[in-house]
């Protein structure tokens, strides 16, 4: 619940997305136990950060509110 409450994921979403990694690395389905956590982690932040960068980026048009 804990990661669940980091990344603002349901418990539906979080087993989702352990499943789309778990499969992309291995193309099986692992199951999750407490070594998976870091990987799941590292996956979630990487997510986290592109959102972020990519939130950033909108709403700017080049040359509009700059100065010369």
């Amino acid at each position: 619940m804990g990661m669940c409450k980091m990344y603002n994921l349901t418990v539906e979403s979080l087993s989702y997305k352990w499943q789309a990694l778990s499969y992309s690395t291995t193309n099986t389905l692992a199951v999750f136990s407490p070594r998976s956590v870091p990987d799941l982690k590292a996956k979630l932040q990487q997510e986290l950060n592109l959102r972020s960068a990519a939130g950033r980026g909108r709403g700017r048009v080049s040359g509009i509110g700059e100065e010369p």
